[in-house]
């Protein structure tokens, strides 16, 4: 099996979609800024007077910003996304199970104001077979064989995900023309817990799968 990268113009995630996602999240990340700095002014000012009452008071917008965390995968737009991967499906999707991604090119695909507002180049479904990793997205389709695989490394969402949410996974290559490496985040999870939980077992099969063919070195 062959490398390959094929890339054509969006269809469905486009700047106008980048912005959708970006309006998205900008109501609950208002929530949970504010919730967050009120609920700990309150429970700051009840330690040091003693009024109790504050406390209890304090802890209710600590909870709505507990719960905006908790839901935070869906503040980032991931059902939006879900519908947009879901119109991009066509006869070379992966027909098998698979997990709905986002990829971030290196060197980047989308520069300039696209690429400042969205640090994903594409969305699409995310397929480990037997052979290879393979992707299927609006505008970029990689299939990737494992033979081809340089190292695979695992790093913290970061700012995006709050710190909280799955872990990204990056594969880096020299089988793909000019591109160094892909980066991997899950975007079908609507939680915290199941954005961990995909991204878990996103590591886990991809480790099978390059183990039990020697593809990384390490």
């Amino acid at each position: 099996m062959d490398s390959t990268l094929k890339i054509d113009n969006p269809r469905n995630f486009r700047l106008r979609e980048v912005l959708i996602i970006n309006a998205i999240g900008l109501l609950p990340g208002l929530i949970f800024s504010s919730c967050g700095a009120s609920g700990l002014v309150l429970c700051a000012a009840a330690f040091f007077t003693a009024e109790y009452i504050l406390l209890a008071i304090g802890l209710v917008p600590l909870s709505i910003c507990g719960a905006v965390l908790f839901l935070f995968p869906s503040a980032l737009g991931n059902p939006y996304v879900r519908r947009i991967v879901m119109a991009s499906l066509d006869e070379e999707s992966p027909k098998k199970v698979s997990y709905i991604c986002q990829v971030t090119l290196s060197p980047r695909l989308h520069d300039g104001f696209r690429g400042f507002m969205e640090d994903a180049d594409d969305v699409g479904h995310l397929q480990i077979t037997g052979e290879a990793v393979v992707f299927a997205g609006d505008q970029v389709r990689i299939v990737l064989p494992f033979i081809s695989i340089k190292e695979v490394s695992y790093s913290n969402c970061g700012f995006r995900g709050l710190w909280v949410a799955g872990q990204k996974i990056k594969i880096t290559t020299n089988a793909l023309d000019d591109l160094n490496s892909i980066e991997f985040s899950e975007r079908q999870s609507n939680t915290v817990i199941s954005s961990q939980r995909i991204s878990k077992e996103i590591i886990r099969e991809l480790e099978h799968r390059t183990q039990s063919v020697g593809a990384v070195d390490g």
